[in-house]
């Protein structure tokens, strides 16, 4: 795991390097801005130790800088500016986590630590989302909506839902029209009259009444909005 380590005080960085290396981490330890600027261009950097007073300008503004350009990885910035308003600017401009020097390394690494378990629990709940177009598939908790509008799903048709939002050709929006359909989503109402309304064969005939199943022999129908039949089917690629 690479960290850059961006400080121009020579003896901190080569005791923080020494430290890091022991416990594992390969560190890349450079002096100035401009240094900083080409190791992210040029390592994967999983996380930064970053001095705010540097030779050739304010870390807080480069940092921002990163930010704005889509920079992830946490940073952690040490400074001997410890006040609360320097603490404030540091974290507002993008900073994870902010330490004032004099510190110990051991402390240091604790607070990497904590920024990279944060950083990969985040991952792992970006992973369980899946987002096409106006509909979002939560996998943790088998749950999806559209527009922010919960989806009431029987358990095969979100298990559906799931493997075409998986699919290449979920980059094609899972809502978007395909010719000849329209997607919907019905309300309860509409569900129950579909559900228990018979249809003039079945009236004509003395039939059953209409059951709101699927070709599979699955219910369509739920308590709350939800997807009708025409809906799940716009949902094939």
């Amino acid at each position: 795991m690479q960290i850059l380590v961006v400080e121009d005080d020579y003896q901190i960085a080569e005791r923080v390097a020494k430290d890091l290396g022991r416990n594992g981490y390969e560190v890349i330890g450079v002096a100035t801005a401009e240094a900083a600027h080409d190791a992210l261009a040029s390592h994967r950097i999983e996380a930064v130790v970053l001095d705010r007073l540097l030779d050739d300008g304010d870390a807080i503004t480069m940092l921002a800088s990163w930010r704005r350009a889509g920079l992830k990885a946490p940073v952690l910035v040490v400074s001997s500016l410890g006040g609360v308003a320097d603490r404030i600017a540091g974290l507002a401009a993008g900073a994870d986590d902010y330490l004032s020097k004099p510190f110990h390394t051991e402390e240091l690494e604790a607070r990497l630590k904590a920024l990279l378990r944060a950083r990969d629990r985040h991952a792992q709940r970006e992973a369980d989302i899946l987002i096409c177009g106006s509909i979002r598939v939560d996998r943790r908790h088998r749950t999806a909506t559209r527009n922010g509008t919960p989806l009431m799903l029987q358990p095969r048709e979100y298990r559906l839902l799931e493997t075409l939002a998986l699919s290449p050709a979920s980059r094609d929006p899972l809502d978007a029209p395909r010719e000849g359909m329209e997607p919907e989503l019905r309300s309860p109402d509409e569900n129950y009259r579909d559900a228990h309304q018979p249809t003039a064969r079945q009236t004509r005939s003395g039939g059953q009444r209409r059951s709101d199943r699927n070709r599979s022999g699955d219910r369509i129908s739920s308590p709350g909005r939800c997807l009708s039949p025409r809906a799940v089917r716009c949902c094939a690629p």
